[in-house]
């Protein structure tokens, strides 16, 4: 088989969930072109989401020798050291990304937002917290100079929410950012539109495999009155495929899967024609965000799971529930 088709069968396959399988096409690739910088790249991505980290490294690592103008490659570096818990490593990997392109807002960002989960201790929170909001005041400043991009954007402010600050004016000024780059700035928020019959509510998560956000959502999902919703179950096309995201599935009235990017994702959103649409994960994945930066349905909602501002004004209510 060529290497293009490998390695396109490698990404079905990890789209799928089979990630033994994608190994196994994206080692066949590489093996029939060791100077192929997308197989290294590939490879490393099926590493990656398998867990073996240190073996990324190696062949993100190897695509970035190969090839010093690679931009993809020097991202996955930099996201997976910062998994790594090795924020200077991730500083590092991003700083290369973003001087080979330092138009790109997102590569900015990317360099940015590097925030570890669990810090090492109070002086690197405060050191990297720092350095991320002086670095976001600067962009929204001088963002008139930066283009979107089709780059992936591997961090986000999440990790602000564990450093008990009062982060609403930065975050509000973050989602302000995004959204003028994916032109949607300040979008109206309108009335529902008339339902005939039931009301279509779709659920957008990236998390619906074993995670607290499976087992916070699943429940609404499974007992929502199907005599007034018909529930969307989507997915990111990084969600892992298995038997918690196939219970799910099961429990809802249709399953999506999202395309890889921003532009095709927001594409099938707009075609599913929702009534309602909930984001779970705005706040813990940086594509959530962006796809809640246009709007897909005529109400937008965010939930229980992150306790700050969704920031955008395209969330036009927070659900809290009492148990």
């Amino acid at each position: 088989m060529p290497v293009d088709d490998l390695l396109a069968r490698a990404e079905q396959l990890l789209q799928a969930g089979e990630r033994v399988a994608a190994e196994v096409c994206a080692q066949e690739a590489r093996a029939l072109d060791l100077q192929n910088v997308v197989g290294w790249c590939r490879l490393g991505e099926v590493l990656r989401q398998a867990g073996r980290l240190g073996d990324a490294v190696s062949a993100d690592g190897e695509a970035a020798q190969l090839d010093p103008s690679h931009v993809p490659c020097r991202t996955a570096l930099g996201k997976i050291f910062h998994n790594m818990a090795l924020p200077e490593a991730a500083i590092h990997w991003h700083g290369e990304a973003l001087a080979l392109r330092p138009d790109i807002l997102i590569l900015q960002l990317n360099h940015l937002f590097i925030l570890p989960i669990v810090a090492t201790s109070a002086q690197q929170i405060e050191a990297l917290r720092q350095r991320c909001l002086d670095g976001l005041w600067q962009l929204v400043e001088r963002q008139q100079d930066l283009d979107s991009g089709d780059y992936a954007m591997s961090h986000h402010p999440c990790c602000l929410i564990y450093h008990n600050h009062d982060d609403r004016d930065s975050l509000e000024a973050y989602g302000r950012l995004v959204s003028h780059h994916l032109r949607f700035v300040d979008a109206p928020v309108p009335l529902p539109r008339p339902a005939s019959g039931r009301q279509r509510i779709g659920f957008l998560s990236g998390f619906f495999y074993p995670h607290s956000n499976s087992r916070a959502f699943e429940g609404l999902i499974r007992c929502l009155d199907r005599h007034h919703f018909e529930v969307v179950v989507i997915h990111s096309p990084s969600s892992q495929r298995n038997e918690v995201r196939d219970r799910i599935d099961a429990c809802a009235d249709q399953a999506v899967v999202l395309a890889d990017g921003f532009e095709g994702a927001a594409r099938q959103l707009d075609g599913l024609d929702l009534d309602l649409l909930f984001f779970t994960d705005i706040g813990m994945h940086p594509m959530a965000l962006m796809l809640a930066c246009p709007r897909s349905a005529p109400v937008q909602l965010s939930g229980w799971g992150v306790p700050q501002t969704s920031e955008l004004a395209t969330i036009d209510c927070h659900i809290l529930v009492s148990w």
